[in-house]
């Protein structure tokens, strides 16, 4: 059988403590049909020098100004003689199995126009080990859809493959802040066919400090509520014909979800209130008995919350545990609670103050170059 020319793309803002490591490995890789193009912007001298070193082995695309990823990616598939497109972030560290990574893609594009991988950070600090609960649930839900559709409404930008021909006729990137997600629901409107490989994997480090973190989850919020708001009429659609997926990958994204519903649907109503309210006062003047019912029943709408909260919080790390045994991703009970009642709800609030944001059409800072 002929094999495909394969063209890695690997997108660098000046520079990357990764991309020599990257490099190594992507040529060591013993799969022959290959072409590795890395395109930077405002590249340092770090950069030059990494450039010089491997001249003779992959093509590098330097852009004085920066064009931002979006740009600078669709240029340089212009300038690629691959039949198949692999972009690999430059924060990417290790890739596995190194010895039939592009090998295995090039065989998946047999019966499908777009491959994704699984994406897996390094666990090193608790930062690292709550992002992993993060990439868990990506791999999750692209591997139901794999399976159950063969199609997905979303890639993970770090890693995946696409067929030239498939790129050029959904029209490349578009200029968006999460072009990864817009160019997976063009990819599902034009039906064409995906796969999820699990055993394919890339690794990156999480980011360094909450600061980063913070800053990554602010562009990246920005750019789900602009994907949603661009294709409502496509996802309220999709939310029509595939209830149950969208409960489940709503549930496996956001898992604080169910946190927050059950306190909506379960507090104390506003009538609630003003009745305990009317019978504290009127037990500090006529029966102190009273204060003590009312406690009781105060008690009792924290236990009626509590039940539900405790059921909802194990139904759903089953769902992630049976996840991460299937998809072999770690999992501990402690990280877990960590993820689902600190971390998932600080994500959740970015998100909800996205949407604000893009809703009343505030631009995005000027430095999230796309």
């Amino acid at each position: 059988m002929k094999l495909p020319l394969i063209s890695v793309l690997i997108p660098v803002y000046r520079e990357s403590e990764q991309l020599e490591s990257l490099l190594d490995q992507l040529l060591e890789e013993p799969y022959e049909k290959k072409e590795v193009i890395v395109v930077i912007d405002e590249p340092t001298e770090k950069s030059l020098k990494l450039a010089d070193k491997y001249k003779d082995k992959v093509k590098f695309i330097f852009n004085k100004t920066r064009l931002g990823k979006v740009t600078a990616l669709n240029n340089a598939v212009k300038q690629a003689s691959g039949e198949i497109l692999v972009f690999i972030d430059s924060d990417i560290a290790q890739i596995k199995p190194k010895n039939s990574f592009l090998a295995e893609i090039a065989r998946a594009t047999n019966h499908y126009e777009v491959v994704e991988m699984s994406k897996r950070v390094f666990r090193k600090g608790v930062l690292s080990r709550l992002v992993h609960y993060d990439y868990l649930s990506y791999s999750a839900i692209n591997w139901v859809f794999s399976r159950k559709l063969s199609k997905c409404l979303a890639v993970n930008g770090a890693a995946f493959a696409i067929k030239k021909s498939a790129f050029e006729k959904i029209g490349g990137f578009s200029r968006v802040v999460c072009e990864d997600l817009d160019i997976g629901t063009k990819s599902y409107l034009h039906g064409m066919k995906y796969i999820f490989l699990n055993n394919l994997s890339v690794y990156m480090p999480a980011p360094p400090s909450w600061k980063t973190w913070f800053k990554q989850r602010r562009r990246w919020g920005y750019g789900v509520a602009q994907w949603i708001f661009k294709y409502w009429k496509e996802l309220a659609k999709f939310v029509k014909e595939n209830p149950l997926l969208t409960i489940l990958g709503l549930l496996m994204l956001i898992p604080s979800l169910a946190i927050f519903f059950i306190f909506i649907s379960l507090s104390l109503t506003l009538g609630e209130y003003l009745v305990v309210t009317f019978i504290l006062l009127t037990a500090l003047k006529y029966d102190p008995i009273l204060i003590i019912l009312v406690l009781i029943s105060l008690g009792y709408s924290l236990y009626r919350n509590l039940i539900p909260l405790v059921i909802a919080t194990a139904a759903i790390m089953a769902v992630f545990y049976s996840f991460a045994r299937k998809l072999e991703y770690e999992f501990k009970i402690y990280e877990f609670l960590l993820y689902y009642f600190i971390y998932s709800p600080i994500w959740f609030l970015i998100l909800i103050l996205s949407f604000i944001r893009v809703s009343t059409k505030k631009e995005p800072p000027r430095d999230w170059k796309v």
